[in-house]
């Protein structure tokens, strides 16, 4: 499998980007539905689907990381449903590395954010460059799509431009798949997509941390002189902080390292502001930041217990079925959380408090002393 990155010849804004600056959303959306090229597609779509015969299947995935992780067991039972069919996954730069160890995708082909933008240089070289692979299937796995997304899916002008009701209407998608059951967790939901299609359910998605990402993730503790049998404990503190605030994380922080059965870390998906990260650490608390995918895998599965809300490390411990504690509010919870013996969920209303916090400690103290 190849991970291709699309580049753009330059980098000003095109004529047509910077006019629909000027037309609104309305106007953005009947602008692109007049350059569909799926509308003037020489084959036609008719009922029943004849999925089988598909040749070439592209998926575009959610493009933040947390939601597209969210979507793996989808990815996972299209894959098997189109094993026959060569596969590409696109996705944003971020989220690529997170499915380069899925068997069965030829290629993924990424972009970055920051081109993506109606009718920007990179989105219109991808679209051209994507368009020439003649994709018999299109699948949306993004809920709210950005319109630069649906114009790129016409582009390609695929046969099936399938998705979730509510993603979008025709031209850009013509399958729309609307959820349906009692279960409101988030993944099921996600699935329904992929079931509709035909696909089964496939076993629990486990990653397999590879030998050079422990290895690297051991040079990295011991240069903290971190011991090799501590029973390391990880705090999201990035996804927290953006989630419940600077001061609440710095309360649970505290909190937690009073605690004593584990040796703590703080994990920042990205690099934090140096004044916050700086409060932090001033204990002397270890803190990883702007890690890979597989060190981070590599770190959740090194570790004993993650503390997080609704970020990356909380998805990486249910697929490395690690214990995890998941602090979320309320609706939140019922959506992403599904109770098991190896996740736990601090729900609150409104804002996070110093009870919060009680409730994450005691649940962390239950963990010791049950370890």
């Amino acid at each position: 499998m190849t991970i291709a990155t699309i580049k753009p010849a330059g980098t000003s804004k095109t004529l047509l980007s910077r006019l629909c600056r000027i037309l609104g959303e309305k106007g953005r959306v009947r602008l692109v539905r007049y350059s569909a090229p799926c509308l003037r597609a020489p084959h036609a779509f008719a009922l029943p689907l004849d999925l089988k015969t598909a040749r070439r299947v592209a998926v575009l995935l959610p493009e933040d990381p947390f939601d597209a992780l969210l979507q793996m067991n989808t990815v996972l039972a299209v894959v098997h449903l189109f094993h026959r069919a060569d596969i590409v996954i696109i996705c944003e730069c971020r989220v690529a590395a997170f499915f380069g160890h899925v068997q069965g995708i030829k290629e993924i082909v990424t972009y970055k954010i920051e081109g993506r933008y109606l009718f920007s240089r990179e989105f219109m070289t991808l679209g051209g460059i994507l368009a020439l692979r003649q994709f018999d299937v299109c699948l949306l796995l993004e809920r709210n799509p950005d319109i630069s997304l649906l114009h790129l899916m016409v582009r390609m002008s695929p046969k099936v431009r399938v998705g979730y009701a509510g993603a979008s209407d025709y031209p850009f998608l013509n399958v729309r798949i609307r959820a349906q059951g009692t279960s409101v967790y988030v993944p099921d939901q996600n699935f329904i997509l992929a079931e509709a299609l035909g696909a089964r359910r496939p076993a629990p998605v486990r990653w397999s941390v590879s030998k050079q990402s422990r290895e690297e993730i051991q040079l990295l503790l011991r240069e903290f002189r971190i011991p090799g049998d501590a029973k390391l404990a990880g705090i999201e503190a990035g996804s927290l902080a953006a989630q419940c605030g600077r001061e609440w994380t710095q309360m649970l922080v505290n909190t937690l390292m009073r605690q004593a059965g584990y040796l703590w870390y703080l994990y920042f998906n990205s690099a934090p502001e140096q004044s916050f990260l700086e409060r932090l650490v001033a204990s002397g608390i270890p803190a990883f930041s702007s890690l890979s995918a597989s060190r981070s895998a590599a770190l959740v599965q090194r570790s004993s217990i993650v503390i997080s809300g609704k970020a990356v490390l909380f998805v990486m411990a249910h697929i490395l079925a690690r214990p995890v504690i998941g602090i979320y509010e309320h609706d939140d919870a019922q959506r992403y959380c599904k109770p098991s013996p190896l996740c736990m969920v601090v729900p609150y209303r409104g804002n996070p408090d110093d009870r919060t916090v009680r409730q994450v400690s005691e649940l962390v103290g239950a963990g010791s002393a049950s370890g």
